[in-house]
């Protein structure tokens, strides 16, 4: 996945700088010219950037409030892009006769601002997020219950093996691990007596499969209520 990313960024960049080089070679000694090229190559990095951990399995398996506020971001940061390339664009190729006084004059103040909005808004986006992340504080984690039913699945092959219980247990691993919600958005009373029947489960040796299909049915009931 990174390297797939890290493709898409350098074909992005690539074709937006060989385009708009080839189109205008006679400003190839444009300092200007050149810093308005890496002004909108530093736009395209910022999207990728931001769009890299909605893209990743990283999302699917870690479903933190942080990771929630991510896509808000990302839309935001894209029409910031949309917005500031273009009007990086327009004030280097803008006749300033026909330009706008105001505009082709301050438009270094009016990107700089447009910046600063954009970056306190996704800062209050993450903050919001990691307020949220407070309350699941001292709890068991998504991926210490995944751990807890694996090393139970590993401990008792000669019954997770069996077919029916064996969609069962696959049923429950696959609801904790990318169904479940975060353990911040959870009633904690709740959650921690999942986390013990969990921990029961992992700990016992069971013998009878009848007994841990019942077992393993209670958890998920009581998961899927959440």
């Amino acid at each position: 996945m990174r390297n797939t990313l890290l493709l898409i960024w350098l074909v992005l960049v690539a074709t937006w700088t060989a385009s708009i080089v080839t189109l205008n070679p006679e400003y190839l000694n444009d300092t200007n010219f050149w810093l308005m090229v890496m002004w909108i190559n530093i736009l395209i990095s910022l999207n990728i950037f931001a769009s890299a951990p909605i893209l990743s399995k990283y999302q699917a398996r870690n479903s933190s409030k942080l990771i929630g506020a991510l896509p808000s971001i990302n839309i935001i940061i894209f029409f910031f892009s949309l917005i500031s390339g273009s009007l990086a664009f327009i004030n280097y190729f803008a006749d300033p006769k026909e330009a706008i006084y105001f505009y082709h004059s301050y438009h270094l103040v009016v990107q700089i601002l447009l910046f600063g909005f954009v970056a306190v808004t996704c800062l209050f986006l993450i903050l919001s997020a990691q307020g949220a992340e407070t309350g699941a504080r001292g709890l068991p984690t998504r991926e210490d219950l995944i751990n807890k039913l694996k090393n139970f699945e590993i401990l008792n092959k000669e019954i997770t093996e069996k077919s029916l219980l064996k969609d069962k247990f696959h049923e429950l691993l696959q609801y904790v691990e990318y169904k479940m919600p975060h353990p911040s958005s959870m009633n904690r009373d709740k959650f921690l007596i999942l986390c013990d029947e969990i921990s029961k489960l992992e700990k016992k040796d069971h013998k009878d499969a009848e007994n841990v299909k019942t077992l393993i049915d209670n958890i998920l009931q009581n998961v899927r209520t959440l």
